[in-house]
């Protein structure tokens, strides 16, 4: 039996830490792979040579973790600083290459050897840009962005909108797209943007979506308490800007004076917690409880807790992210509003959570009271949701792209 072996390729990505790439790449793979044995599972790592030394003893801990499931890994040392300032702006091209180029050398040349059907999913921009260039097998390369970089980097401020990083990446980003041989995008807006910018057709075997997936099994919970309690999950930042929250909360406990905005993120608190001691959030200190960087394994059973996800975004986005997954994973209802595109169309499409069109609090507030005083949320298809987006079921769309 030939072996079909994927490799995830990542670039100055702390794959150790638990994070998206072990909820978003690794977990689904590893299905895929205990189902149909013809597939080994590999990482392909480009990490920051001072991030190694700094953390070698939780990088082979977790590789040895890892082993023992079948999953082998191969970390490459890179001269690249794990740091913002190193985001991918255009002059940082050349450094980007050369620390790639003899790496992508030795597996063209490994790969030449073997006997086995070889796939590279490319987790980012960075790395698929190395491996589409220097990479001599393009219908081996799996383009897999877990989010619109350009659009991202232009949200955050790390280039203008018409810079030359944007130009030159605009140019890149459709080279990549046209030099692999399969795109997946985590939503259906994500790919329309991408693609009507690049000005390339939408042919259905080549570019692929392919929603992030969750475990339902690690978040199924018993029916939740009918007590009005909120979830916020993830960064806080740029995207997600807390002070919005704080003012979604001010405005809820007007109709709901007992609820809680329970709030989950490893952002470090000194970036967001000065929010909420300003006077005019000074009414929320018992509304608002914080659970900071918690444990893997503890994530579920806060999530039993709540009955309401958000996800309120004051920029478009055209991702359907992970933690509007998790939500619903988790038995609550997600409410979004209508800058997440991705979320949004999911929803509709789905009839699953509860879609605000307008971003006024008030009108949020009361929309939302009318929608969970007379429960006019129609009831999901829950097994066409699970088929899409749980890990345990969708493997089968994995074995399509890596066939």
């Amino acid at each position: 039996m030939r072996t079909t072996i994927v490799r995830i390729a990542i670039f100055n990505e702390s794959f150790w830490n638990k994070g998206l790439i072990e909820s978003q790449n690794l977990q689904p793979l590893k299905i895929l792979a205990k189902k149909d044995k013809r597939y080994q599972i590999e990482v392909t790592a480009f990490i920051s040579l001072l991030e190694i030394i700094r953390s070698w003893k939780l990088i082979l801990r977790y590789i040895e973790q890892q082993r023992s499931e079948g999953v082998i890994f191969k970390v490459f040392p890179i001269l690249y600083l794990p740091s913002r300032l190193f985001y991918p702006r255009w002059f940082m091209l050349p450094t980007l290459l050369l620390n790639t180029f003899p790496y992508i050398l030795y597996l063209l040349i490994v790969d030449r050897k073997t006997k086995h059907k070889v796939y590279y999913n490319l987790r980012s921009y960075e790395i698929a840009l190395c491996f589409s260039l220097l990479y001599r097998y393009p219908d081996r390369l799996v383009f897999d962005p877990r989010t619109d970089m350009i659009l991202e980097q232009v949200t955050i401020g790390t280039w203008k909108e018409k810079s030359i990083s944007y130009k030159i990446w605009r140019i890149l980003e459709c080279y990549i797209i046209t030099h692999t041989c399969k795109t997946l995008f985590i939503s259906e807006p994500m790919r329309d943007d991408i693609l009507d910018r690049c000005s390339l057709d939408h042919q259905e075997n080549k570019y692929i979506v392919h929603y992030n997936q969750v475990d339902f099994e690690r978040f199924y919970t018993q029916e939740h308490t009918k007590d009005i309690s909120f979830l916020y999950s993830g960064t806080l930042g740029h995207y997600n800007d807390f002070s919005f929250y704080l003012k979604f909360m001010k405005v809820a406990i007007k109709k709901w004076p007992d609820a809680i905005l329970h709030v989950v993120t490893n952002t470090r608190p000194n970036l967001f917690i000065g929010e909420l001691a300003k006077p005019e959030f000074k009414e929320l200190s018992k509304n608002v409880k914080f659970h900071l960087a918690p444990k893997y394994e503890e994530i579920p059973k806060i999530y039993s807790i709540c009955n309401y996800g958000l996800q309120l975004m004051r920029n478009a986005d055209s991702r359907m992210g992970v933690k509007y997954v998790e939500y619903i994973a988790a038995g609550l209802t997600p409410i979004v509003n209508d800058k997440v595109k991705g979320a949004v169309q999911f929803s509709r499409k789905m009839k699953v959570g509860i879609v605000i069109e307008d971003y006024s609090l008030d009108h949020l507030i009361k929309f939302l009271a009318e929608q969970i005083e007379q429960n006019i949320s129609p009831a999901p298809n829950w097994e066409n949701i699970r088929e899409l987006i749980d890990m345990n079921l969708s493997y089968g769309i994995l074995a399509q792209i890596f066939d």
